[in-house]
């Protein structure tokens, strides 16, 4: 496989550092990004309403968007996908 011959940068975020969860009191979840060469070759993740992003970051993966790009954009706030983008920032 193509991916374990190359590094790789991990970037993870917990829900408990976002500010929705002040909001919703929920604070268990987090999400973890995987890339190489700034894009994104995996997603891992747990928690409230996570399948929206989970869907959001399979979209990135297929289309191969640049991690730049990615970070470039906008993201209500407070919202969960904020963590997405965290974790996002942190695998570059």
């Amino acid at each position: 496989d193509v991916y374990k011959r190359q590094e790789y940068k991990k970037g993870f975020s917990s829900f408990a550092a976002n500010p929705r969860s002040s909001i919703t009191s929920e604070r268990r979840g987090w999400i973890k990004v995987l890339s190489i060469d700034d894009r994104i070759v995996g997603v891992q993740a747990a928690g409230s309403d996570i399948g929206e992003i989970i869907n959001a970051a399979a979209v990135m993966i297929k289309s191969k968007i640049d991690i730049r790009i990615i970070n470039k954009s906008l993201c209500i706030h407070p919202c969960w996908g904020e963590t997405f983008f965290e974790a996002v920032e942190k695998a570059r």
